[in-house]
C-alpha cells in the first residue's frame, strides 16, 4: 500500500515563494550607479562643474579710487609749482605802480580821500625807488624834494614839479584831513601815469643803448 504524497499547507508555500523572490525596491528612491574603481556615485560625478569666476568688483573699485587720488595729487602738485613760479617772478616797478594806481582810482571813486592819498603817495615813492634808485619811501616829502632839487635826475626832471605837487597834496589829505575834490584826484592820477610811462620808456631806451655799446 502506497503512502500518500505529503501536502504542504498553503501558508508554507506562500512563505517559500516570498523568501525566493528578490527584495522589492523602496518606492521614491532612485537607483544610483557606483563607480567600480572609486566607489563614488556616478551621478554625482556627472553633476560636478568647473570653477566659476566671480568678478572682483571691489578690487576694480579700489584701483579706480587710487587712480583718482593719484590724479588729484599730481594736479595739486602742478598747481602748487605754478603758484610758486608766479610768486618767484617779481613785478617790475611799473607793474607794481600801475596796480597801486588802479587801487587808488577805486578809492577815489568811493570818496575815500585819505585812502586814495595814502595809496597814491606810496605808489609814486616806490616807483621812484625801484626805477630810479631814489630812496623816496624812507624820506618825508620835504626831504625827498630837497634831495631831488640838490641832485636833479634827467629822467625825472620833466615831471619833478608834478611829483612835488602830488606828494604835498597827498600829505594834506592824509595828515591835515584836507578835502580832496574828485577832479583834483583824477588829475593827480593822470600825472602819475604819465610820469610812469615816460620814465619807464626812458629807462628801457637807456638800457638798450648800454647793451649796444657793451
Amino acid at each position: 500500500m502506497k503512502r500518500p504524497a505529503a501536502v504542504l499547507p498553503l501558508f508554507a508555500l506562500l512563505a517559500l515563494d516570498a523568501a525566493a523572490a528578490p527584495p522589492p525596491k523602496a518606492q521614491g528612491v532612485a537607483e544610483q550607479a557606483v563607480s567600480p574603481k572609486t566607489g563614488v556615485d556616478a551621478e554625482d560625478i556627472r553633476d560636478i562643474r568647473g570653477t566659476i569666476e566671480i568678478p572682483d568688483y571691489w578690487r576694480w573699485a579700489a584701483l579706480g579710487a587710487l587712480g583718482l587720488v593719484a590724479a588729484l595729487a599730481v594736479g595739486s602738485t602742478v598747481a602748487a609749482v605754478r603758484r610758486r613760479r608766479r610768486r618767484r617772478v617779481p613785478l617790475t616797478p611799473e607793474a607794481r605802480a600801475r596796480r597801486a594806481l588802479e587801487i587808488a582810482r577805486r578809492e577815489l571813486g568811493r570818496g575815500d580821500a585819505v585812502a586814495f592819498a595814502n595809496t597814491l603817495s606810496i605808489a609814486v615813492r616806490e616807483y621812484l625807488d625801484g626805477a630810479l634808485a631814489v630812496a623816496a619811501p624812507r624820506r618825508t616829502t620835504e626831504e625827498l624834494v630837497a634831495t631831488l632839487r640838490a641832485a636833479p635826475n634827467p629822467l625825472l626832471e620833466p615831471h619833478e614839479r608834478n611829483v612835488e605837487h602830488m606828494l604835498f597834496e597827498c600829505d594834506r589829505a592824509r595828515f591835515a584831513r584836507r578835502e580832496l575834490p574828485r577832479a583834483a584826484g583824477e588829475h593827480m592820477l593822470e600825472d602819475a601815469e604819465r610820469m610812469i610811462t615816460d620814465i619807464t620808456a626812458a629807462v628801457a631806451a637807456s638800457r638798450s643803448r648800454e647793451e649796444a655799446t657793451a
